[in-house]
């Protein structure tokens, strides 16, 4: 894959690199080479480190928020900021979290009102699409709407973290110039 930014293959990698990159395979058997999003930060193996550490521990796990939610954030987000390589990626890790094809496409084409999404989560998504373009605008106001919803304040956190997450996972696939890995 071409990039607008060179960076280190798996069989080029050495020392903390690849030593990082044969943990993460360990970590994720059958797959054979490291994502393209990880190897965006293949030129400073420290913050690669910390950036597989922060996903491990806020996106891959079930937290405050279910694997589904995130994946479902992920997705909206993605779709959001027009992200080909995330709208990709977590459109796929959505339907293995048992979203359907209907909900995929409902986040992609910002349609919060298809059946697919349930009256709670519409309340979620729309607080994640005010994050996402106008956080500075965000209020009591909106995350008392989330609390009367059902959202804690732990999962209304948690939310806050994964769409901040993905904003950044975007620009820096889009940097890159990342296309959509083709996983669906």
């Amino acid at each position: 894959m071409a990039t607008h930014i060179d960076w280190i293959e798996d069989q080029d990698a050495t020392g903390e690199l690849a030593s990082l990159y044969q943990n993460w395979k360990e970590k994720n058997p059958g797959r054979e080479e490291i994502p393209g999003i990880l190897k965006c930060f293949s030129l400073s193996p420290s913050f690669l480190r910390d950036i597989i550490r922060a996903s491990d521990t806020v996106h891959f796990t079930d937290g405050h928020l279910d694997r589904r939610t995130k994946e479902m954030i992920a997705t909206y987000v993605s779709g959001l900021n027009q992200c080909p390589y995330w709208i990709g990626s977590h459109a796929y890790f959505l339907q293995l979290q048992d979203g359907t094809d209907d909900l995929v496409q409902a986040l992609l084409n910002n349609n919060l009102l298809h059946k697919s999404v349930s009256e709670k989560e519409r309340y979620l998504l729309t607080f994640v699409k005010q994050v996402t373009e106008h956080a500075y605008q965000t209020s009591r106001d909106d995350t008392d709407v989330l609390r009367q919803s059902g959202w804690t304040d732990p999962e209304i956190a948690e939310t806050v973290y994964i769409t901040a997450l993905f904003a950044f996972f975007n620009r820096v696939a889009d940097a890159f110039g990342l296309e959509d890995p083709g996983y669906r």
